[in-house]
């Protein structure tokens, strides 16, 4: 049997894709980006966030062919 939480999760999910189907943006208002100086540690955290973005990319996509 499914927790509390996991049935909280599916409803989220199935809403995220619900939405995605009729094109709605899933995330905030896009707002202007400061410039700021180089960070050592940037192209790290980068590849961290766009990995993390391609792993969402990729079950969404399947989700929405399933």
């Amino acid at each position: 049997a499914a927790t509390g939480a996991q049935t909280r999760a599916r409803r989220m999910r199935g809403l995220v894709i619900q939405r995605a189907r009729e094109g709605h943006a899933s995330g905030p208002a896009a707002v202007r980006e400061e410039s700021r100086l180089a960070d050592a540690h940037e192209a790290a955290r980068q590849d961290v966030l766009d990995e993390a973005a391609q792993k969402l990319y990729t079950i969404i996509t399947q989700e929405l062919q399933a």
